[in-house]
């Protein structure tokens, strides 16, 4: 079997599945939003979430669910008659094996002259395109995780403490769509890039022919960084945990009491625990 061939028949399938994934954990979400609001509408001492309730729900996405699963099976079944044997897939992509012809260009010291001008020319076009998307990336990246800091940050973000899922449901409202939308920007700019590379591999090929790989190991890829920088994460989080503790409001309250007050009262309005 032609192994181009069964690597297109295995991603549509496997893009279609993650779809109907999406599309059944959006179907979950939405009936478990709709338990919820319609239980609160009825107002206080009204029961919002029951096994009857729960069932009456979940009924409606079950044929959906069984067709889920039935799929499921049925493309493990096609994944067994198209088989590819490959190497690991890293070791297979566009933009892994971009980054191998460039250590191989830096042992160039000086500019390429005669036949390989024009493709080294065209190499800083693409080294300009692919910065450019990875600056977008890291730029809509840094307003989400800036607006989740500012919202959690704000005193308004939390005023009525008395209701958890109230709270996390207005945060998840708010800050979600911003990272889902940094999500969507990341797949769509890595996407280019991996065809960006794609494209340009065999002029990359015939630009660095006859040059030998460099080694171009990075300060982040040293064992004693990592250490430091996971020992400087654990020292924070342990700072944060002493500062909730240590630290009290007005009211003569530290961060235990609240963490503790909302925990009970999301099992409480979650499934009538606490």
């Amino acid at each position: 079997m032609d192994k181009v061939f069964a690597l297109k028949i295995r991603k549509i399938f496997g893009w279609i599945t993650v779809g109907l994934t999406v599309f059944l954990g959006a179907l979950f979400l939405g009936n478990v939003l709709d338990i919820y609001f319609t239980g609160k509408a009825k107002g206080v001492g009204a029961v919002v979430y029951s096994r009857e309730i729960a069932s009456q729900h979940l009924a409606t996405i079950l044929p959906f669910f069984i067709f889920y699963v039935v799929w499921v099976i049925a493309v493990l079944v096609i994944y067994t008659k198209f088989k590819v044997d490959t190497k690991p897939s890293v070791y297979s992509e566009p933009v892994y094996i971009f980054k191998r012809y460039q250590k191989r260009l830096i042992s160039a010291n000086a500019l390429f002259e005669g036949d390989r001008e024009p493709l080294f020319a065209q190499y800083n076009s693409v080294l300009d395109k692919i910065k450019k998307l990875k600056i977008i990336t890291l730029a809509v990246w840094a307003v989400a995780i800036i607006a989740f800091l500012v919202y959690m940050f704000l005193p308004s973000s939390f005023t009525d403490k008395n209701h958890a899922t109230e709270e996390v449901l207005r945060m998840a409202y708010i800050v979600l769509p911003i990272f889902m939308v940094a999500f969507a920007v990341n797949i769509v700019c890595n996407y280019v890039i991996s065809n960006i590379c794609n494209g340009f591999l065999p002029s990359f090929k015939d630009l660095t022919k006859g040059l030998k790989p460099v080694n171009t190991s990075r300060f982040y890829d040293n064992k004693k960084f990592i250490l430091i920088l996971r020992i400087v994460i654990i020292f924070i989080g342990a700072l944060f945990i002493i500062l909730g503790i240590a630290l009290k409001d007005n009211d003569g309250k530290n961060g235990v009491f609240y963490v503790l007050q909302k925990a009970i009262n999301i099992c409480t309005e979650c499934i009538g625990l606490g």
